[in-house]
């Protein structure tokens, strides 16, 4: 989620710990009033177990505190209000339009109030599918991550001993740009033991010690998930170079995942949030929010009227079966030549200041196609300069109702602000429905 050193394949004089703190050597933890345990006497230091998982659905909060993890990763510069207290979220430069003005300044916040400890540099940048970037320009870039002060962990590439990462960290060296940390993500196979050599791998070929932003098992099956995982992580605890570390989670019913269909945890979770437990961490705050005290902006967020009002764009119209919740929804459809579809709603807003955004969405039928489609793209944009983007939420891709939440940082100037889904051609239905948005501080 940052010491100069000169790169030779060898790093002089390199100061690091496997007991590596925050800034006070203790977590910043929560009171009463900030958390939902009881005042805690005194806290822990930061360990290295964490979790990778993206901020989204209604119980992800929930599911990052049940694990106990220390630090939490979820490939994104954003910190959530919802993120539990007493954890230590670590924020990813995806790429460079993760470095615009509101972002940066949000990570200015963040460093200013003490919780930006860590940065993480860019996300596969040596794949089309990831950041896609030259190793030129990743380098031209990284001063806008140093100027945060902080200890940066290395552009997350696919190969982390692959010619772009070899070419990033030769010109880096020197250049005397600051690498902390060799960024790491494994998700290559089911032997622990390629996996442990490949770890010492890295090490040796960079002299850096490791980060695992996020690992799991490919293929396995049940019976092999509990043997990798108690083969593995006592080995990431007592390796010294090895930083931090923090499983991914497969999808629910599949072998390697924490939660089943309830958010509850699997035997494999429960042993995960066992191992050296962060005992600190409070409950997750998945509905922290007084939403009874809150305005919605959103004029027939439930398409309740049974139109479209002020709602625009093309290929849309009314559902009526399909629903979440209501009698209506709102379906971005196939028209005509099967072409596009795009919903849009442009709402004022008091100027500055963060809101909070939900959803719910699906897809008609599973996807297919187009190639490279992931599922439909939603973004908040500024409501007058269209191309001045604040957030893009994870695609829409479930052909179930899921429930879709974030939080975004509108800017002091700014007094309205636009949704916007686009569906590409030749793709699934879209069905969208309860729509809420409201200012939140």
């Amino acid at each position: 989620m940052k010491r100069a050193f000169i790169f030779s394949f060898i790093v002089a004089a390199l100061a690091w710990s496997c007991e590596e703190r925050f800034s006070d050597g203790e977590f910043a933890y929560s009171d009463i009033e900030n958390n939902d345990t009881l005042l805690i006497p005194g806290a822990g230091t930061i360990g290295k177990k964490g979790i990778a998982l993206r901020q989204s659905g209604s119980d992800w909060s929930a599911k990052v505190s049940s694990v106990k993890a220390h630090w939490h990763y979820s490939g994104t510069g954003k910190v959530s209000f919802k993120e539990p207290g007493n954890i230590d979220f670590v924020p990813m430069i995806e790429d460079s339009s993760a470095l615009r003005k509101d972002d940066v300044e949000a990570l200015w916040k963040m460093k200013n109030s003490g919780t930006l400890r860590y940065l993480i540099g860019f996300d596969r940048p040596d794949e089309i599918t990831g950041a896609d970037m030259t190793v030129s320009g990743a380098v031209a870039l990284w001063p806008s991550l140093e100027q945060f002060e902080v200890p940066l962990g290395s552009p997350l590439c696919s190969d982390a001993e692959g010619a772009w990462m070899e070419d990033f960290m030769a010109q880096a060296g020197s250049q005397g740009l600051r690498v902390d940390y060799v960024s790491v993500q494994w998700m290559e196979g089911k032997d622990p033991e390629v996996f442990l050599s490949k770890l010492e791998s890295i090490h040796q070929k960079y002299g850096l010690p490791i980060w695992v932003t996020s690992f799991t098992m490919s293929e396995a099956r049940l019976s092999e998930v509990m043997p990798f995982m108690e083969r593995v992580l006592p080995e990431l605890e007592s390796r010294e170079y090895i930083f931090r570390y923090a499983w991914f989670s497969g999808e629910v019913n599949t072998p390697t995942a924490l939660w089943d269909a309830f958010g509850g945890l699997t035997s494999r979770g429960a042993y995960y949030a066992g191992f050296h437990a962060n005992d600190y961490i409070s409950m997750g705050r998945d509905h922290w929010i007084d939403f009874a005290s809150l305005v919605n902006l959103v004029v027939n967020p439930g398409f309740e009227t049974g139109d479209l009002t002020a709602w625009d764009g093309y290929g849309i119209m009314i559902e009526s079966e399909d629903v979440f919740s209501g009698d209506y929804a709102g379906r971005a459809t196939i028209t005509g030549w099967k072409s596009g579809s795009a919903l849009n709603y442009t709402i004022p807003v008091e100027s500055g200041g963060t809101f909070y955004i939900s959803f719910a969405a699906k897809l008609t039928e599973e996807i297919t196609g187009p190639e490279g489609f992931e599922g439909v793209a939603a973004v908040v944009t500024n409501g007058h300069d269209k191309q001045l983007q604040y957030f893009w939420f994870d695609p829409v891709s479930s052909t179930e109702w899921v429930t879709m939440t974030e939080q975004v940082e509108v800017p002091d100037t700014i007094t309205s602000i636009r949704l916007a889904w686009w569906r590409a051609r030749n793709s699934p239905e879209l069905l969208l429905d309860d729509f809420f948005l409201a200012k939140i501080d």
